[in-house]
């Protein structure tokens, strides 16, 4: 039972309903880094350093491609998170955008 006794009048607490996007885009990046990672596997073989062993290769290539797959959203991920701070307020121009921190609580 939650405890209501704080809680601010008018004050909704969250169901699990409310996170759908998340849980939505949580399993669908999974999903993709997932199908990226297998894919990138195959890129990984005929470079791979397993002298041979097909298990220390398979090892080492799905390492390779997870990471590969991690490297891919990170590299996507920045790039969107900067594009949308870029024309924020606050942004300072020294790292790329056209405002001060001095701006940063501004209404």
């Amino acid at each position: 039972m939650k405890n209501y006794q704080n809680t601010p009048k008018g004050y909704d607490y969250p169901v699990l309903l409310d996170f759908k996007d998340c849980i939505v885009l949580s399993a669908t990046l999974q999903f993709l880094l997932t199908v990226v990672g297998n894919i990138s596997y195959y890129i990984f073989v005929p470079c791979s350093k397993g002298k041979g062993d097909p298990k220390e290769i398979e090892m080492r290539c799905t390492k390779a491609g997870n990471t590969f797959a991690k490297c891919c959203y990170m590299c996507v991920s920045t790039t969107f998170g900067y594009l949308i701070m870029k024309d924020a307020d606050f942004y300072p121009s020294y790292l790329g955008g056209h405002g001060d921190y001095s701006l940063l609580f501004k209404n």
